[in-house]
């Protein structure tokens, strides 16, 4: 099976594809904020070391869907002319957080099904936009603008 470029599709397939992907960020994020909303108090139970992982995890996920979003955001914006394609090349526009969205956590041990899930499922979003982020410099104002 081979992999197309997000550049070799057309307006109205990259359009589309952009619409999916945000579709996806933003049910993770909703899944990610009632997560957050519904975890219950792990009390005294949980060494303040696995909690700390926890919360750098949770942290992790939340950057990683954050910027996803405004990554598809600055790429709508361009498919609508709202900015040009130069100027979307600017760092302001492209995929940001490396360093710390793309880093594989350590959550403990002790870590729910759920927060594993939903650390899986961000961190295979945000590496699907870096590599169309990437293909940004490939094409060098290509049809991905």
């Amino acid at each position: 099976m081979s992999v197309v470029s997000f550049g070799e599709h057309g307006a109205s397939r990259r359009r589309s594809l952009l619409a999916l992907l945000l579709e996806e960020s933003v049910e993770l994020a909703e899944d990610v904020r009632d997560f957050i909303r519904s975890r219950p108090s792990r009390g005294p139970f949980v060494a303040p070391i696995d909690q700390l992982r926890e919360t750098a995890e949770i942290s992790r996920i939340t950057s990683r869907v954050g910027f996803a979003v405004a990554w598809l955001m600055a790429r709508n914006a361009v498919i609508a002319a709202e900015i040009s394609k130069e100027e979307s090349l600017a760092p302001e526009y492209r995929l940001g957080g490396a360093g710390v969205c793309d880093v594989d956590g350590d959550p403990p041990a002790s870590a729910s099904t759920r927060l594993l899930r939903l650390s899986r499922q961000s961190r295979s979003l945000y590496d699907r936009i870096a590599r169309l982020d990437r293909e940004l410099d490939a094409t060098e104002r290509g049809p991905l603008h």
